[in-house]
């Protein structure tokens, strides 16, 4: 819209083919400033430390792939290495609480024949 109203103030002063071909080398100007800001070599310090950040990012990435890989491998050849672990307390209290049962089941149930005899 600006290069538009810039138009048509131009007409007014000149031509309409001048006022189109001095918007047009402006374009070009405007295009070359911009290009010229873009080719400009980066900050060397801010670029260093980014690529150092980078670097020491995929490096940490790498680690933790590598470790993952190491548990995925080391569980699929040796699943119960995995969960032996996470049902060892459970199971022996299961174990526990099943020895104690019968235990007190049959004096429970040799006290009641005898209560019955009486």
């Amino acid at each position: 819209m600006l290069e538009l109203a810039a138009y048509f103030a131009l007409v007014q002063v000149c031509s309409a083919i001048s006022a189109a071909g001095i918007l047009g080398v402006l374009n070009f100007v405007i295009a070359a400033i911009l290009f010229a800001i873009a080719a400009r070599p980066p900050g060397g310090r801010e670029l260093e430390l980014a690529n150092e950040i980078h670097g020491s990012a995929v490096d940490a990435l790498q680690l933790e792939a590598r470790a993952l890989q190491s548990q995925v491998s080391g569980a699929l050849h040796n699943p119960l290495n995995g969960i032996l672990p996470l049902l060892i307390v459970p199971l022996i209290s299961i174990i526990i609480k099943s020895l104690r049962k019968p235990a007190t089941k049959p004096a429970a149930a040799a006290a009641t024949p005898a209560a019955e005899q009486s």
